[in-house]
């Protein structure tokens, strides 16, 4: 919702993908700065976890994909994408961003 929001069009929200009822792994977008703030706390036995298995549940059906996220300039000015995942059908969808100057966060 905050993405649909923070967009200002309600086309950056991609539907429908593959990612109904199913677990899988997370990837950081920007390794070397995995969260500045959402996931700063998180210890790298935890980044491990995430990242190597499949321990992540999800059951959505609609979400943005990165190329969207970053075409849109409202999204891409103001927020950084901090994860993202591959559906069922191998299409990477954004999991969390969060705005570069405020705490404001999406997941």
């Amino acid at each position: 919702m905050l993405s649909l929001v923070a967009s200002g069009d309600f086309r950056v929200i991609t539907s429908p993908y593959a990612d109904d009822d199913w677990t899988t792994s997370i990837k950081f977008w920007d390794s070397s700065s995995p969260g500045q703030e959402l996931y700063r706390n998180m210890t790298h036995e935890m980044r491990q976890i995430i990242q190597n298995d499949n321990v992540i549940y999800f059951n959505h059906q609609t979400g943005v994909l990165p190329s969207d996220f970053i075409h849109n300039a409202n999204l891409f000015f103001n927020y950084s994408i901090l994860t993202v995942h591959s559906d069922k059908n191998g299409s990477w969808i954004i999991d969390s961003f969060e705005h570069k100057n405020f705490p404001i966060f999406g997941l």
